[in-house]
């Protein structure tokens, strides 16, 4: 696996209770067409106590490429994340509405199954949330969960996400130690790990660096240009350096607005909206 060079800008340079779903769109075939994105979002609003909190009249996510939400704290890239894998619904007095279409398939309709969203979208948070288990049950749980059961199969899943996050060199001889002795740094890895043991298409990634140093989250941000070659991983983040660094695609929200998107290079370069243009060149947020 070969990393794909940083990206630059001119002005910058799980286990979760069922929520059913509300009824919604016919469930498209099992096989996308070639050139369908990933996710496809439309008239998108979370509204929360009755009022509008996020709100994105249309976003297209590539397949295969890092998508940056970008804005300051509070701007509804967190929120627009979340929505990606109905964990909005996990709050009380909180509903969404409009579409969100995976591989042509709306996920907020009835017909499509929670457990199938959760194990094909994973999420990374902010803050490592390793299970108080062993490092090798922390990694083995997906699977465990979905029926595998042969020892060696389990243990070759836990050393190949292990060596995807550039943790088994380091691991290897702790697999039966407590994952929450591990430095934070150590613990984001694992959890990323245990994402891609359920094998999922998307990774969902939320502010993952906000607790890390300047080296451990450099560390994070070149694994995930690797890992960007074999999934969609989809960024909300406040640091408009990372966003330039690693993304393909950069949307920007601001007081719960998506307010434009395109390309990184042409987002940073030529933003169409003068308050883009201001948090990119570092005027607020």
């Amino acid at each position: 696996m070969h990393p794909r060079p940083a990206r630059s800008g001119s002005v910058l340079v799980s286990a979760l209770p069922v929520v059913p779903p509300r009824q919604g769109a016919v469930a498209a075939p099992a096989l996308p067409p070639a050139g369908l994105p990933r996710f496809s979002v439309s008239k998108l609003e979370v509204i929360r106590d009755g009022r509008c909190v996020m709100q994105a009249p249309s976003l297209d996510i590539p397949r295969g490429e890092i998508t940056a939400l970008v804005g300051p704290t509070g701007s509804g890239s967190s929120t627009f994340l979340r929505a990606l894998n109905r964990l909005n619904e996990m709050h009380a007095r909180t509903r969404t509405t409009g579409h969100v279409l995976l591989d042509g398939r709306d996920i907020y309709d009835r017909a499509f199954p929670l457990l199938e969203l959760r194990r094909r979208v994973g999420m990374l948070f902010p803050e490592p949330n390793p299970f108080a288990r062993t490092i090798y049950e922390n990694v083995a749980c997906a699977p465990l969960l979905a029926g595998v059961r042969e020892r060696a199969e389990l243990d070759a899943r836990v050393e190949s996400c292990l060596r995807a996050v550039g943790l088994w060199g380091e691991l290897a001889p702790r697999l039966r130690q407590g994952a929450l002795d591990l430095s934070d740094a150590q613990q984001q890895r694992l959890c990323l790990a245990r994402v891609l043991a359920s094998d999922p298409e998307v990774v969902l990634l939320d502010e993952p660096c906000a607790v890390l140093d300047p080296v451990a989250a450099r560390q994070l941000e070149d694994l995930l240009l690797g890992l960007s070659e074999q999934y969609t991983l989809v960024l909300a983040t406040h640091d408009r350096y990372q966003a330039a660094r690693l993304s393909e695609r950069a949307a920007f929200f601001l007081h719960g607005e998506l307010v434009e998107s395109a390309r990184t290079e042409d987002l940073f370069q030529c933003p169409r909206d003068s308050r883009t243009e201001a948090f990119l060149s570092g005027r607020y947020g």
